[in-house]
């Protein structure tokens, strides 16, 4: 859970998140994950997903990014803040350690296979559910900022230029 993903065409990209795993006492413990997955949908056979893991992003892996598939550069799914820490509902990490929100913002090139890492957000931010791309901006609603603070800003961005393939 807390992974971020976003859809293209035929195509999506699922990235990040954490695992759940039971200690020897029985209890859940949560560990980022560092995975990112491309998915090919079937036109011909609705339900049909052909999955093959892909390179993960540059940088720590993060829990709860916002995340879309635009067509800018040619196809590809921008991600935007996250924390390199998993938490709560409040913002502290299951290991009890105040999460801090990310500024960072990558996109992943379908075409090319390739990540791109583009300019920081205004505000670092985390505890997102997605983001809206309209008239080239990227937005970001609401979420959290550091010290663990539920916002209700619209935080606005854009990307590019955009790296070409190799």
């Amino acid at each position: 859970f807390g992974h971020a993903g976003g859809l293209v065409g035929d195509q999506l990209l699922v990235c990040d998140g954490v695992t759940a795993k039971r200690d020897g006492n029985g209890k859940a413990t949560f560990a980022l994950t560092r995975d990112c997955y491309q998915g090919d949908l079937d036109p011909h056979a609705i339900g049909t997903i052909r999955w093959q893991q892909v390179t993960a992003h540059p940088g720590p892996p993060r829990y709860r990014m916002a995340a879309t598939g635009t067509g800018q550069g040619g196809g590809r799914v921008v991600f935007a803040g996250g924390s390199p820490n998993p938490y709560n509902y409040d913002g502290i990490g299951y290991d009890g350690v105040p999460s801090s929100a990310s500024a960072q913002v990558y996109s992943y090139a379908f075409a090319s296979g390739r990540w791109q890492q583009h300019a920081d957000t205004a505000v670092a931010t985390m505890d997102h559910r997605g983001m809206i791309e309209y008239a080239g901006n990227f937005y970001l609603i609401g979420g959290m900022r550091d010290p663990q603070t539920v916002s209700a800003e619209v935080l606005s961005f854009r990307i590019g230029p955009f790296a070409t393939a190799e």
